[in-house]
């Protein structure tokens, strides 16, 4: 028998526990890095307006 197949019920709940607190752990983290990435001031909003600025600079005014 495989290690799963001799582990008694209470290994198993706590075996899914942790991969569980675990999952939860890591998506929390990648949605923090995902927010500081988009938000206001972040990196891809500097982006944007240093493009919106380089647009504005080459076009003659209205």
């Amino acid at each position: 028998m495989n290690n799963l197949g001799n582990m008694k019920l209470w290994q198993r709940f706590v075996a899914l526990i942790v991969c569980v607190v675990l999952g939860f752990v890591v998506y929390g983290l990648w949605s923090f890095k995902t927010l500081d990435e988009l938000k206001v001031n972040g990196p891809i909003y500097h982006n944007i307006i240093q493009g919106k600025d380089l647009v504005a600079d080459v076009l003659p005014p209205p």
